[in-house]
């Protein structure tokens, strides 16, 4: 798939996903790298993100690595709709001062549908959660 990108401008699509993609944007959620296959995002926590425990809302957590899957499949140059999504919470993370990051990587990247594996960390690097997302190529953006 990699011959998708020829006149795929990877690093502006990025920026684009950031300003464009209205409710990751409304939490604070940004990718921060993006290239074939692979995406990176950051969301700094705010009080409203936590639950009544004082731990991230699971929702959030959720949010950032199905963002974060998104554009990772959508760096092959194509749309895509979340097919289906499972997570496995391992820590809690309280809200307090810390970025919590995504680390996305595809899996399969197949005509019809990607498989995602979708890594959030906490800000000393201690694995939180993990996701594996199926998303639908639902077309080619390059038409």
């Amino acid at each position: 798939m990699a011959e998708q990108n020829k006149e795929f401008d990877i690093e502006a699509f990025r920026k684009a996903f950031n300003e464009g993609n209205l409710f990751p944007k409304s939490i604070g959620a940004r990718i921060t790298v993006l290239r074939e296959g692979y995406a990176e995002a950051e969301l700094t926590l705010r009080e409203d993100h936590q639950n009544f425990s004082g731990r991230v809302q699971g929702g959030v957590m959720l949010t950032l690595a199905d963002c974060c899957a998104g554009a990772a499949s959508r760096s092959y140059n194509v749309d895509i709709a979340t097919l289906e999504m499972k997570y496995n919470f391992i820590r809690g993370i309280t809200v307090k001062g810390q970025t919590i990051k995504a680390v996305t990587e595809v899996i399969h990247a197949g005509r019809k549908t990607h498989v995602l594996e979708s890594r959030i960390y906490d800000s000393d690097g201690k694995l939180a959660g993990m996701a594996t997302i199926t998303n639908y190529v639902t077309g080619d953006l390059r038409k």
